[in-house]
């Protein structure tokens, strides 16, 4: 946690042959929507207090944000990728693994769920299975035939 600092960490994990896919960036200052603006340490201040921790918290999330912006420097927006810890453990770890695990269960938008109640109500109805109708995108793109 809370590596690489700089960019001599950064270039000295490369040498050793360490590569990264994903460095996930835990903020409370993330806004996860319009209505609830992202204050830094709005969350974690009463967590802090909550558990006693004494810290300068003023002085972590300056470093805090100066690591991040190094690391956002070196490596592009596609490997490093601000998480917002708004709301339980649970949401929280659902975000995270959204971004790191391509096989994690992701629900679908509301605005393209298809229910029976969206056929037609005369003649024969249809729901298509996704954006390409009735086909694999793959066996779409690849031409193959099943």
């Amino acid at each position: 946690m809370g590596y690489p600092l700089n960019e001599q960490h950064i270039n000295e994990l490369k040498e050793a042959g360490f590569v990264f896919d994903k460095v996930i960036f835990l903020s409370d200052s993330v806004s996860l929507s319009e209505d609830l603006p992202g204050e830094p340490g709005s969350i974690i201040f009463p967590r802090i207090r909550e558990n006693n921790i004494v810290c300068n918290m003023e002085a972590e999330l300056e470093l805090a944000d100066k690591n991040l912006a190094v690391v956002k420097e070196i490596y592009t927006d596609e490997v490093v990728k601000e998480v917002s810890i708004r709301g339980t453990k649970e949401q929280v770890l659902k975000r995270v693994l959204n971004i790191i695990d391509p096989f994690f269960t992701k629900c679908d938008e509301e605005s393209m769920i298809r229910v029976s109640a969206d056929l037609p109500e005369t003649g024969y109805g249809h729901i298509p299975w996704g954006n390409y109708a009735d086909f694999c995108p793959v066996n779409l793109v690849k031409g193959w035939l099943l």
